[in-house]
């Protein structure tokens, strides 16, 4: 058993409507009829690429979920720009995504309707932490007066900036972070992907879409391998054991994903993205869903940006899966809206 708790915070599902409600007007009065519905966030893929997830040998207390064992698993890799269409320039700030999809995991999955799926899903973005602190703060972001943000949210639009500023010249030379907890047994973490050699580079910034062109030429020469690694507090407020006031802190860890963790770091798998030699294209995958639901139990997403993920991302996939096969069906011969 274990004392992480992840229940509804006073008011959340109340704001969890409100964010859902905001998600699907926007996708709404952005969609433009005859084009392809698109995802709300991380819209503009870089390429999905496959990949192998191998699980290493590990400690007893990190020997739950897909870590149980060493195995090895085929996977799927999207790796995107967190804001913005397809058709937005790659120079321009933006948050860079990794989104990791575990092939043929056995055991039932959190997804509501997908129990038996054999996907096991890891959302992962270039920046340690999330910039909103809350889901009011979350709130204010979508639905407020962008030019108010400076003036009545200083630290979230200085948290925003430090997401959406950082250099990037290859999708494969990143490091990527969870920046939200995720249960890990009777404990929390946080998962990071982290490239297995440093390489410096430099971006093509006349290319508008130079990252995914350096993602093409890196595989087109060799594969990438990727170390995948689950992060602990930097107290032992997450074990079990501890209770009261402990607990209370512990738990303020958890809700508060702006809070960075020093916490020890521990290698639980590799991940090797395949050599390729064909062309990636920017329109690939865009069938497939993530999740951070679509997991073992032993991997719940935790806090509140973990529970308005459960309800915003199914919303938005059902949404754009039903504009699409309305787009299919007119494309057919005497189809019509």
């Amino acid at each position: 058993m274990s004392n992480i708790e992840n229940i509804p915070l006073p008011g959340e599902e109340a704001f969890i409507a409100q964010v859902l409600d905001a998600v699907l007007e926007k996708q709404r009065r952005e969609h433009r009829p005859g084009e392809v519905a698109r995802r709300n966030q991380h819209a503009k893929s870089h390429g999905v690429v496959k990949a192998r997830f191998r699980v290493l040998l590990q400690m007893s207390s990190m020997r739950v979920g897909l870590f149980a064992e060493p195995r090895v698993y085929d996977a799927l890799v999207r790796f995107s720009n967190g804001g913005g269409g397809p058709n937005q320039p790659d120079a321009l700030p933006n948050v860079r995504g990794a989104a990791i999809k575990v092939l043929g995991v056995p055991g039932k999955k959190l997804l509501p309707g997908e129990e038996d799926s054999l996907e096991h899903d890891f959302l992962l973005a270039n920046h340690p932490t999330f910039f909103c602190s809350s889901i009011e703060e979350l709130l204010f972001l979508m639905k407020g007066d962008k030019r108010k943000l400076l003036l009545e949210h200083p630290r979230l639009a200085l948290r925003l900036g430090q997401s959406l500023l950082k250099p990037v010249a290859n999708p494969l030379h990143l490091e990527y972070f969870s920046q939200v907890p995720y249960r890990l047994g009777g404990f929390a973490c946080k998962y990071f992907l982290r490239p297995a050699e440093h390489v410096r580079s430099f971006p093509d910034l006349v290319d508008g879409d130079f990252l995914r062109h350096a993602l093409e030429d890196t595989l087109a020469d060799r594969p990438w391998r990727f170390i995948f690694g689950v992060q602990m507090p930097s107290n032992d407020f997450m074990k079990e054991s501890i209770v009261g006031t402990h607990r209370v802190a512990g738990q303020r860890l958890i809700e508060n994903p702006t809070i960075k963790w020093n916490g020890p770091q521990f290698d639980v798998a590799e991940l090797t993205i395949l050599h390729r030699s064909e062309p990636i294209k920017e329109s690939d995958g865009e069938e497939l869903s993530w999740n951070p639901w679509r997991v073992l139990p032993e991997h719940e997403p935790l806090s509140w940006v973990g529970r308005t993920r459960k309800a915003v991302y199914g919303a938005d996939f059902k949404w754009r899966t039903e504009e699409n096969a309305k787009l299919a069906e007119f494309a057919k011969p005497g189809g019509s809206l």
